[in-house]
């Protein structure tokens, strides 16, 4: 039961929502892409506030109909100690798989970036891999 509520939380997890995981993942890193003025806050703020309307109403909504109603995951019913595991599980992952990781990558390019175009080559690295994790996240879920 444990181990069906942990794959659970996992698969909803990488099915995070695309389009604004590609949308605050760029911003994000163009954000902090560059080598003299990053602005490492306002790309938190714009990735959470991306995940916010994307993914952190997904958890919101589901956290109120599984507290009222109950999850059964597997044929059996989950405690609320287990269903507040899966939730976190979902929000953390989807967070740092679908947000953070290709932000922080892409603010990592574009600081390497030697010649003027650090934010672009951020942006463009953020956005290119968040669709290659947005199209893994499809065919592992499928």
């Amino acid at each position: 039961m444990e181990a069906a509520g942990l794959r659970e939380g996992l698969l909803l997890a990488i099915s995070f929502n695309p389009l604004s995981s590609v949308l605050g993942a760029v911003c994000a890193a163009a954000a902090a892409g560059s080598r003299k003025w990053p602005r490492t806050g306002l790309a938190v703020l714009l990735a959470a506030v991306a995940w916010i309307i994307g993914d952190g109403a997904r958890v919101f909504s589901a956290t109120l109909t599984w507290t009222r109603e109950g999850l059964t995951v597997a044929g059996s019913e989950l405690t609320e100690g287990r269903v507040s595991v899966l939730l976190a599980i979902w929000a953390v992952g989807s967070l740092v798989v679908g947000y953070a990781l290709p932000a922080i990558v892409g603010a990592y390019v574009g600081r390497n970036v030697h010649r003027g175009t650090g934010r672009l080559s951020a942006a463009v690295t953020a956005g290119a891999i968040s669709g290659a994790l947005t199209a893994a996240a499809a065919t592992l879920t499928a």
